[in-house]
């Protein structure tokens, strides 16, 4: 037979277990968020970079195929000869050749300037994707964050409830232990 009573639940434990996991939770939830706010960070800046490096060649392109076309034109409308008389425009002397040189030019040109301008496309829709799941990630975290810090406060303010309840039974006990035991006489002196 036990001679202290019945044998208290270890709900203490329970609580010290809620308490540190959401202390877990939180701090598990803040290194996540972090780490993969910065990897979105990242592939959002390599995007931009893409981005803008596509539309600076893509200006250059669209400036290139702007000026042989205006080239090309000028070499048609010399060939009629009656555009050059008007303008008072120095005659340009292109043979066929060259002429379809240029137009070939300007094709490849055109050609680069579509794959540039879908290369942009492509880094803009990655950096809306980035984006989107940033937020995502930003509003998960937040809710993990938050349920995990309730749990800790909750295990914490039962823990130190039961605590101070076990406290005050330990210093019953301790105090009854005293009173019964007998006072020894100390050595003479």
């Amino acid at each position: 037979m036990n001679t202290l009573g019945a044998l208290p639940l270890p709900t203490d434990n329970l609580y010290k277990f809620y308490a540190l996991t959401g202390v877990a939770i939180v701090l598990l939830t803040f290194y996540t968020v972090n780490r993969l706010s910065d990897d979105l960070s990242q592939r959002v800046n390599a995007a931009s970079l893409a981005v803008e490096k596509g539309e600076i060649e893509s200006n250059f392109l669209e400036h290139r195929t702007n000026r042989i076309k205006e080239i090309a034109d000028d070499a048609k409308a010399q060939l009629s000869g009656e555009v050059a008389r008007k303008d008072g425009k120095p005659t340009l002397h292109i043979s066929e050749q060259e002429a379809a040189k240029m137009l070939v030019q300007t094709e490849e040109l055109n050609r680069d300037f579509g794959l540039k301008l879908a290369e942009i496309h492509a880094a803009m829709r990655e950096i809306a994707q980035a984006k989107g799941y940033l937020k995502f990630i930003r509003i998960v975290g937040t809710v993990c964050a938050t349920a995990g810090a309730w749990l800790a406060l909750y295990g914490f303010k039962k823990w130190r409830v039961i605590q101070k309840m076990q406290d005050k039974a330990l210093e019953r006990q301790f105090a009854e232990l005293k009173s019964e035991s007998p006072v020894k006489p100390g050595p003479p002196s």
